[in-house]
Parts: structure tokens; sequence; C-alpha cells
């Protein structure tokens, strides 16, 4: 039995180790495989959300830029050097995250993370999953729902943590638990593409994604690093962290994908509430 087809053990460290590795199997697999073929179908779409990337990663660029500039590295000492480090680390701290900026720029990308799972689970599949302008555009509807949940709840978090560290004397700790929780949610924007197309309801993903936890910390805490490349992160982490997802994912829930051979289309809330009423 090859080690690929070895069910996945799963324990939060192996998860998480899961989850940083399929970045570079994410890599390997979009090119062997041509991920990119068949997004010329939408091409204006995607025309305009690489303008809409790049302006962002110019933003993030430029911030980043201006934490540097503020410091007046005129003394390049160590502890200076290491006050100039902090302060970029947390000018982008703010901008990607208490600025939502990096769900804003998964939310504009969503028809190309879309595109990209969808391939993925095709070619793991063997199994055909047909794209819809209806699809693409529940695909849409979903995401914003799921980042609005999203942002909502790390922002809760987020300050409880700082609330109870503040109480506690532990601020030390509180930037490295705010990424850890920040990294949770982020990976669960891009693992819910995944549970959307097993037509799974947004509770039902979370509660998934739950139970995976270190692969979602690892899959948000790379696209997290991603996102500070210059112009290009903006770009690429969409891309890789939708991809690393679903192969992370694959491999530790082997559900039965029978379902997807009659899926013309990824489920959505608003439909299932359709069909209800």
């Amino acid at each position: 039995m090859k080690s690929e087809d070895k069910p996945h053990r799963s324990t939060f460290v192996r998860d998480l180790f899961l989850g940083l590795f399929s970045y570079k199997r994410a890599y390997e697999f979009i090119r062997a495989n041509r991920l990119w073929e068949g997004m010329t179908r939408y091409k204006a779409i995607i025309i305009l959300l690489v303008i809409i990337g790049l302006v962002l990663g110019m933003k993030i660029l430029n911030m980043m830029q201006n934490a540097v500039q503020s410091q007046g590295i005129t003394q390049m000492g160590l502890t200076t050097t290491m006050s100039m480090v902090k302060d970029v680390a947390k000018e982008s701290y703010n901008l990607l995250f208490f600025g939502g900026m990096k769900y804003l720029v998964l939310i504009f990308f969503e028809i190309i993370i879309f595109h990209f799972v969808r391939r993925t689970l095709e070619i793991k599949t063997g199994q055909e999953i047909k794209a819809t302008y209806k699809g693409f555009v529940a695909a849409e509807i979903r995401m914003i729902k799921v980042v609005v949940i999203s942002y909502f709840m790390e922002t809760v978090f987020s300050v409880l943590i700082g609330v109870v560290l503040g109480i506690l004397n532990l601020e030390f700790f509180k930037v490295l638990l705010v990424l850890v929780v920040q990294a949770y949610f982020l990976g669960f924007v891009f693992i819910d593409n995944y549970n959307e197309i097993l037509k799974l309801k947004i509770k039902e993903s979370e509660k998934l994604t739950r139970q995976f936890a270190g692969v979602s910390i690892a899959i948000g805490g790379v696209a997290y690093l991603l996102m500070l490349i210059p112009v290009a992160g903006s770009i690429i982490a969409p891309i890789f962290g939708g991809v690393a997802a679903t192969l992370a994912m694959y491999e530790v829930q082997k559900p039965t994908f029978d379902m997807l051979a009659e899926a013309d289309e990824p489920a959505s809330d608003l439909e299932d509430t359709r069909e209800r009423q």
C-alpha cells in the first residue's frame, strides 16, 4: 500500500504538520495537473480580479514600507532592528487582521479559489464536478457569509484573549494566541470551499473544521504569510490555500465521494432554505 493511501490517524500535531506540508504538495499538484486550465471561460473576471489583487498587494507593501520608515533607521543596532521588525509585523498584523484585508482578498478571489478546489477534487476523485454560473454565484454568496462569521468570531476571541491575558499580566502571549486564533478562522474559510462542494451546510462545515483544527491553523497561518509577499501574495495565497486545504482535508476525512457524481453545483444555505420553504 502506498503511503498516500494509508489512512491518516488524526491528532492535532499530525494535522498541523499535514496542513503545513500540504502547501508543498499543492505546488507540485498544481504544476503536474495544470489546474489553471479551463479558466479562460471567465477570462474577463480573472483579469479584473488580478488587477484588484495587485492593488491590494501594493497597499500591503506600502503599509510595510511606512512601518519601516517610521522607525528612522539611521541607527541599525540590534535593538533598533528588532524594534523595527516588531513594528513592521504589528503594522502588517493590523492591516491584514483587524482591518479585515485578508478576508477582502478571499471574497474577491472566490471564483479562482472555487475553480482550483473543484479541479483538485475532480482529479483526486476521478469524478466530474460541473461548474455553472449559478454555482459560482452560490459560492460567492456563501463565501461572504462564511467571511462575516469568521471575522466576527475571530474578533470576539481576540478581544477575550486580550482581556484575560491583560488581567493575568501575560501580554507577551497575547500576539501569539491571537495569531493562532486568526489563522484558524482564515483556514476555515479555505476549508469551507472544500466542504461546500461536498454539500455540507455552514454549521456542518464549522463542526468538521473543529475536528481538524490543526489543519485549519496550518492552512490559515501559511496563507497569512503568503499574503505578506509584496504584490503577488494576494494572488498566490488564495490559490495555494485552496488547493492545500483540499488536499489535506481529502486525506484526513476520506469521505464517500459518490455524491459528487450527482452534484451539478455547490451546496449553499440559500438553496437549502428555498427547498424547505
